[in-house]
């Protein structure tokens, strides 16, 4: 029997995470509901978005459906803190971008939230609002991008792509580099 605490590091809309240890090491365990129509498609896009093998990706290490949820198992990452240099988030967070714009896939939820520390790597988190392009245009979620980091076209109720990504991504590091909050 494998000795196993679980500590609750946080939680949103559709699951929580969980830092699970066991005799093989620490993992971060996502436990995602499936019960109506926009949990499963959070649920599908964590799968398929979430599933990509790169160095600015976290890494997923398995994933189950089980008792109307999805459950994802990856590596853990530090939270970005105030005090992470600016310039190597956008660096490395950049190169995870590129990655996912090239296959046509906008994250849509870029925020130091959604971005970790592996050792000295930084990392992309949470897929659930990802979508696939040409359907990341057509497919608004009421409340996509949290609002310090959301473009005004988005705002105003226009259309979404890979700029949304960027320009998500460009205030996460002013905000890094000034050490505050640059929009409420």
């Amino acid at each position: 029997c494998l000795f196993i605490q679980k500590m609750l590091v946080g939680s949103g809309t559709y699951g929580k995470v969980f830092i699970e240890k066991k005799r093989d090491g620490l993992r971060a365990v996502k436990y995602q509901q499936t019960t109506d129509e926009s949990f499963f498609y959070a649920s599908v896009c964590e799968e398929f978005c979430g599933g990509f093998v790169h160095p600015n990706l976290i890494h997923r290490f398995s994933s189950e459906w089980q008792d109307y949820q999805w459950i994802g198992v990856f590596e853990v990452g530090q939270p970005l803190t105030w005090t992470e240099p600016s310039h190597r988030v956008l660096w490395d967070i950049l190169q995870g971008l590129a990655f996912l714009h090239v296959r046509n896939i906008v994250h849509r939820d870029i925020k130091p939230g959604n971005i970790v520390r592996v050792g000295e790597t930084y990392k992309i988190i949470d897929f659930g609002l990802a979508r696939i392009l040409p359907y990341a245009t057509q497919c608004q979620t009421p409340g996509m991008v949290s609002m310090p980091y959301r473009p005004i076209e988005i705002i105003q109720g226009g259309k979404t792509d890979v700029r949304c990504d960027i320009w998500s991504l460009g205030v996460v590091c002013l905000t890094l580099y000034r050490g505050r909050q640059v929009f409420k």
